[in-house]
C-alpha cells in the first residue's frame, strides 16, 4: 500500500491533479457490506472528500455494484474501484492511467454541478 500512496502522490503532481493524503482503511474481511461500511466510515464531515478509491482483491461484478450504488445513489461523491492485481502488474503505468480517469472525470462533474 505504501508504493500505492507514494506513486499517486508523485504521479499526481506530474499529471498537475490535486491530491491530499489519503484515508486509508482496513477491512475485516471481503464481503460487500464490509465495503459499504468502511466507505461510510471514511466519509464524516471533518475533510470535503470529492473522490473514493477502492481498491478491492478480486473482480466481482456484485461489489462493484454494491460500491458504484452507494457512491452514485446513497452518498454522492465519485468514486474509482481498482482491482488490487491491475495495481501490482504494471505499478506505474496503473496508477498513472488510473489517476487520469479519476481526474478526467472530475473535471466533468465539476461541470454539472452548479
Amino acid at each position: 500500500m505504501g508504493f500505492l500512496v507514494m506513486a499517486t502522490m508523485c504521479i499526481s503532481r506530474r499529471l498537475g491533479v490535486k491530491v491530499g493524503p489519503p484515508k486509508v482503511l482496513a477491512l475485516e474481511n471481503d464481503r460487500n457490506d464490509s465495503f459499504i461500511n468502511g466507505i461510510k466510515k471514511g466519509l464524516t464531515n471533518e475533510i470535503q472528500m470529492r473522490l473514493v478509491v477502492t481498491i478491492v482483491p478480486q473482480q466481482k461484478s456484485d461489489r462493484y455494484a454494491a460500491i458504484k450504488k452507494f457512491c452514485y445513489l446513497e452518498s454522492p461523491i465519485a468514486s474509482q474501484v481498482i482491482v488490487a492485481r491491475t495495481l501490482e502488474n504494471e505499478r506505474r503505468l496503473s496508477v498513472s492511467i488510473a489517476l487520469f480517469q479519476i481526474n478526467t472525470y472530475i473535471e466533468i462533474m465539476s461541470c454539472f454541478c452548479f
